[in-house]
């Protein structure tokens, strides 16, 4: 998007997050432009997880759902998760 506005990924990066104060008009028209012509989304996940961490803990378990002990049931692992 810098490229194509012509503009530093700096620049773009402030109109994303709404650093526009010290920004011409004009700049920012033209940055904003390109953004909404490539239709931008924010990725909010992304995002999160490069500003502050999520916090959040996968857990995977492999387990068959016939069968009378699985992984929850059992007192050692339902007690870690």
């Amino acid at each position: 998007m810098a490229e194509i506005a012509g503009v530093s990924p700096t620049t773009v990066a402030n109109v994303l997050h709404g650093r526009t104060k010290k920004m011409s008009k004009e700049t920012l028209k033209k940055v904003q432009d390109v953004i909404d012509q490539s239709h931008y989304v924010s990725n909010m996940g992304a995002r999160v997880l490069a500003n502050y961490g999520s916090r959040i803990i996968g857990v995977i378990m492999n387990y068959d759902r016939r069968a009378e002990n699985n992984a929850m049931a059992d007192p050692f692992y339902g007690t870690i998760v």
